[in-house]
C-alpha cells in the first residue's frame, strides 16, 4: 500500500510538472497538493512543496510560497533550492533579516554555493533599494513640511496685506462719496443762486457766524469749492484704482501659492 501511494504521489508530481511547464498553474498546484497528501513525509512531497512554492511565487502569493518552502526544508534540509525559494519568498515580503538567515543556513549545508551567494546579493540589493526609498521619502517629507511652513507664513503675510489694502480702499471710497455728496449740495445751491437777481445780497456761514457777501462773490467761492472737490475726487479715484490693482496682484500671489502645494 505504501509503495502504491508513493507511486501515485510520483505520478501526481510528474503531472504537476507538466502543468507547470504549460503554465497551467492552478492545475499544477492541485496536482502537487494531491501528491503531498498521498505521501506527505517523502522526498516526493519535499519536491512538490518546492515546486508549488515556485508556482506561488509566479502568482505573487509570497506568504504561501514561504510556507511551502519551509515545509520542503523540514522534510529535506539539505535541499539547496529549498533555501533559495524560501529566501526569495522572504525577500519579496521585505523580510530581509529572515532571508539572510535562510541563505546562511543554506550555506552551512552547501558552502560557497553559487546560487545561494547570488541570492544573498539579491537580498542585499533589495534591502538597499528599500532603505534608499525610505531615506528619499523621509527627505521628501521633510522638504514638504518645510515648504508648507514657508507657504503658510507667506499666505499669512499676504492675507494680512490684503486686509490692510481692503481697509484703505474702503476709506478712500468713503472719502470720495463724501466729497461727491458735497459737490451735489453745492451744485443745487449754485442753481438756486443763479435764479436770483444779481443785485441780491447773500450770506455765507463761517462757523457760527454768517458773513454778508455779494451774490457774484458767493458764486465764485462755491464754484472754486466745487472744482477743488472734483479734483480731490479724481485723485481719490486714481488711488482707489491703484489699491485695486495691488489687491488683484495680491490675490494672484495667494492663488499661486495655494496651487504650488496642491497634489498633481
Amino acid at each position: 500500500m505504501a509503495d502504491d501511494a508513493a507511486a501515485k504521489a510520483l505520478a501526481e508530481k510528474e503531472a504537476g510538472n507538466v502543468f507547470y511547464k504549460n503554465k497551467d498553474y492552478d492545475e499544477a498546484i492541485a496536482a502537487y497538493g494531491r501528491a503531498i497528501e498521498l505521501d506527505p513525509e517523502s522526498e516526493t512531497a519535499a519536491l512538490c512543496y518546492s515546486n508549488r512554492s515556485a508556482v506561488f511565487q509566479i502568482q505573487k502569493k509570497f506568504a504561501k510560497a514561504e510556507k511551502d518552502a519551509q515545509s520542503c526544508l523540514a522534510i529535506k534540509p539539505d535541499f539547496v533550492k529549498g533555501y533559495i525559494r524560501l529566501a526569495l519568498s522572504q525577500r519579496k515580503q521585505a523580510k530581509f533579516e529572515e532571508a539572510v538567515k535562510t541563505i546562511n543556513d543554506g550555506l552551512t549545508r552547501s558552502p560557497n554555493d553559487a546560487d545561494l551567494l547570488k541570492a544573498m546579493g539579491s537580498v542585499e540589493t533589495a534591502k538597499k533599494k528599500i532603505q534608499a526609498k525610505a531615506i528619499s521619502a523621509a527627505k521628501a517629507d521633510a522638504f514638504t513640511a518645510a515648504r508648507l511652513e514657508t507657504v503658510r507664513k507667506e499666505l499669512s503675510s499676504l492675507q494680512e496685506r490684503r486686509e490692510i489694502m481692503l481697509g484703505r480702499r474702503e476709506e478712500v471710497n468713503m472719502q470720495a462719496k463724501q466729497l461727491y455728496r458735497g459737490t451735489r449740495r453745492t451744485a443745487i445751491t449754485l442753481q438756486q443762486l443763479n435764479e436770483l437777481p444779481e443785485d441780491c445780497t447773500s450770506y455765507m456761514a463761517v462757523g457760527k457766524m454768517f458773513l454778508r457777501k455779494p451774490l457774484s462773490e458767493t458764486k465764485v467761492i462755491l464754484e472754486e469749492k466745487t472744482n477743488k472737490a472734483n479734483a480731490s475726487i479724481q485723485q481719490l479715484k486714481s488711488k482707489e484704482e491703484y489699491l485695486t490693482k495691488i489687491l488683484d496682484d495680491n490675490d494672484k500671489e495667494i492663488k499661486s501659492l495655494v496651487a504650488s502645494v496642491q497634489p498633481r
